[in-house]
Order: C-alpha cells, then structure tokens, then sequence
C-alpha cells in the first residue's frame, strides 16, 4: 500500500499535510508536483491540491481524500 500526495510547491496546505503525513512511518508517499505531471493530473484527474489517493500494493486507488486532513483522519483513510 502507498500513498499518492498531489501537491505544489507554493501550497501552504499541502505543507501542512506533509507534517502530518511525517507522523505516520509505516506508509510510503510519493510527491507528485502537479504542475510538471500533466499525464499523472489527467490519469487520476486531480482538480486541485493537496489530493491523496491510497493504492493497494498492485496500483488500484482504494480510496481518496482533497485538501488537509490530519493524522487521525490519514490512518482512517488507510484503514479502508
């Protein structure tokens, strides 16, 4: 299982979201600019960030959550 983080350098939510992220170390992210991953954008089509789509371990999105959660609301999301 891992986690997809769409985000943006100049997003102050998504900095945020990154903090929470950082309590939970059993979870791998990957952090997918989305102003230079248009293919990426399109595929899971994020209208804005921060988007984080969970994947089980063969790629398929398990469930989604846009803009700030925090930590708790994170570990609901992986617990589905």
């Amino acid at each position: 299982m891992k986690i997809l983080k769409f985000e943006t350098t100049h997003c102050p939510q998504c900095k945020l979201l990154d903090r929470e992220l950082a309590k939970i170390s059993n979870i791998t992210v990957e952090h997918i600019n989305a102003e230079d991953n248009d293919a990426l954008v399109d595929k899971y089509n994020i209208g804005s960030v921060p988007v984080l789509i969970v994947l089980d371990d063969s790629g398929n999105e398990i469930t989604r959550s846009a803009g700030f959660i925090n930590e708790t609301n994170i570990r609901k999301l992986l617990e589905r």
